[in-house]
């Protein structure tokens, strides 16, 4: 009887222990990673030039953090892994077109016009400017900076439009001053005065001359035996009565009517002394 309460034990154990089973769970399959796969390989097509840096930089970030090897429990962390991909894509931002060069053609055709001035044709203040202007350009600028090349253009064209020209210099002539003034000439008063000149009064008078009461009567003249010879006579021969050249030598006017009166005279004395030797 003791052995049979020790068997009945035994299988209310087991009866027990069978009720007590726990129906174990279906075995976890691999979580589903399609979502992923297909944003993987959308972004696989894109063109990484084709956006910005930074956008593409997020999309990397995303695709990168994507974990292999999840269990189906894990399902929730997959799909938030593809969401941040589907994410990504759609904040994705177009790079803009690459920028070319800025136009410097203006520029290097008013350069090329400068060289061909000459600097010493101008006044050095607006050549002056002219330089500033050139030198102020700065190369390399891009398209989207055109209107800062333009601006130097046109600041090169101002100032060859305000180019001065130098006023071309005459040599010296001597001046008003330096020429005789009217007072250096000689004045009228320098030259000889009329009154220099002798006066008539200086000329000898009629009265100077023989007058005819003392020239001999008919009746005291001699004979003509008592006559002298006239080899006896005083000659007759007056000066000679050449007249003076032309050159500066002669006399003026004044002075050729005093040689006549003096001749006059001369030829009124001869004839003074003529009469008296007839008398004696």
């Amino acid at each position: 009887a003791n052995e049979q309460a020790e068997v009945d034990a035994m299988a209310k154990a087991i009866s027990d222990a069978i009720v007590a089973l726990v129906e174990a769970p279906a075995p976890i399959g691999d979580a589903d990673y399609k979502a992923v796969d297909a944003l993987v390989k959308v972004v696989e097509a894109l063109n990484k030039d084709d956006y910005t840096a930074e956008s593409w930089k997020v999309l990397e970030d995303a695709v990168n953090a994507v974990v292999r090897g999840k269990k189906a429990d894990e399902q929730a962390a997959v799909d938030a892994m593809a969401q941040a991909i589907l994410d990504a894509i759609a904040n994705l931002k177009k790079a803009t077109a690459p920028i070319g060069d800025a136009d410097y053609t203006a520029v290097d055709v008013l350069v090329q016009v400068v060289k061909t001035l000459n600097k010493d044709d101008y006044t050095a203040d607006s050549w002056k400017a002219l330089e500033d202007a050139v030198n102020a350009v700065v190369e390399g600028k891009t398209a989207d900076q055109q209107a800062e090349v333009n601006a130097m253009a046109k600041a090169i064209a101002d100032a060859i439009a305000a180019l001065v020209k130098v006023t071309p210099t005459t040599p010296d002539t001597p001046s008003t001053s330096d020429t005789p003034s009217t007072s250096d000439t000689p004045s009228t008063s320098d030259t000889p005065s009329t009154s220099d000149t002798p006066s008539t009064s200086d000329t000898p008078s009629t009265s100077d001359t023989p007058s005819t009461s003392d020239t001999p009567s008919t009746s005291d003249t001699p004979s003509t035996s008592d006559t002298p010879s006239t080899s006896d006579t005083p000659s007759t021969s007056t000066p000679s009565t050449s007249t003076p050249s032309n050159s500066s030598n002669s006399p003026q006017t004044g002075d050729s009517g005093i040689v006549v009166f003096a001749v006059l005279a001369v030829l009124a004395l001869a004839g003074a002394i003529v009469a008296v030797r007839i008398r004696h």
